[in-house]
């Protein structure tokens, strides 16, 4: 129940956290421009990913507002209308999953969704708890 808990208050805080930013006068700017290329209803980042219970706050801890992402089959053919983009900000995140295999041990091993995203986070290394992280972490004079 208190893992069930948690991911609820974390969820939570991460919709609040959008719903906020979608208020702002950028994000309508935002929203103009995606809806202009036909986009607005593609998924966000954080509707296309499955996170494993328990590591939601850690994966919006990296990815932080790229969770707020626009999925497109091909981000580089939106290269020339992103430039256009004079006020605002916009990202876009290629959906294509699938063939990515995530390092055990990583971020990405505990995320399912787009391929790209699961290689940002397969450099981030996954521990349990603070004994863990502190072993994980190289000491003075050790190599990284």
């Amino acid at each position: 129940m208190r893992k069930q808990a948690q991911a609820a208050r974390g969820r939570l805080a991460s919709l609040e956290a959008l719903q906020h930013a979608a208020l702002g006068q950028e994000k309508n700017v935002a929203l103009d421009w995606l809806k202009a290329q036909g986009i607005d209803g593609n998924a966000r980042l954080g509707e296309a990913l499955q996170v494993e219970a328990g590591w939601e706050t850690a994966v919006e801890t990296v990815l932080g507002s790229l969770l707020e992402a626009v999925t497109v089959d091909a981000p580089g053919e939106w290269l020339e209308a992103i430039a256009a983009l004079s006020q605002g900000r916009v990202a876009l995140v290629s959906s294509a999953s699938g063939d990515f295999q995530a390092p055990a041990g990583s971020l990405a091993a505990k995320v399912q969704g787009p391929d790209a995203v699961r290689r940002l986070l397969a450099g981030v290394q996954a521990v349990e708890d603070l004994a863990a992280a502190r072993a994980a972490t190289p000491r003075e004079g050790e190599a990284v």
